[in-house]
């Protein structure tokens, strides 16, 4: 008796899960993208406590998304709301073939980096190549949107354009 129950207990289990939505069990990630820091607020809106503080680069996981403000889960466990100008989903490969960015493996999606300072100008090319036009040359300090990072170049957007810096020179925080 105890054995049929078990075997009806498993039946409802395997066909309620098959009834959820595979979009239901997927994890929606997204960087947060501040200049400085982005607040996690109790609830959808400028006017709710904060309850956490944090910074460009910081990966959170999107529990529910609205227009204005997403329901996210924290590092730290904690689950707040978001502001989703300062969000940017992303998604994480780890290819291992030779791509244009000359790396083993990449990172793709979108953040905020800034020009390594004290080496002078960098070189913003239209392709991952020294031998690339050349599109512009970037001093320390500039800010550009990463976009996919490998392990020699780096494809970024500076002012609306997209281009390659190599990674070398590209860094979390203005120094």
């Amino acid at each position: 008796m105890k054995c049929k129950r078990l075997i009806a207990f498993a039946a409802l289990i395997v066909m309620l899960a098959a009834s959820l939505p595979l979009a239901a069990l997927a994890e929606t990630y997204a960087t947060v993208i501040s200049y400085d820091v982005l607040h996690l607020r109790s609830g959808p809106g400028s006017e709710y406590a904060v309850i956490g503080k944090y910074r460009n680069g910081t990966r959170v996981t999107i529990l529910k998304s609205g227009k204005r403000w997403s329901r996210v889960r924290t590092p730290d466990k904690k689950i707040g709301y978001m502001y989703n100008n300062y969000l940017s989903a992303f998604k994480s490969t780890g290819s291992s073939s030779s791509s244009s960015s000359g790396s083993s493996s990449t990172w793709t999606g979108t953040a905020i980096r800034y020009i390594k300072s004290g080496i002078g100008p960098v070189n913003f090319r239209k392709n991952a190549s020294v031998n690339s036009k050349l599109l512009d040359q970037l001093p320390g300090g500039t800010m550009v949107t990463l976009l996919t990072e490998g392990s020699v170049w780096s494809r970024v957007r500076y002012n609306g354009t997209l281009g390659w810096i190599k990674t070398r020179y590209l860094v979390k925080t203005r120094k």
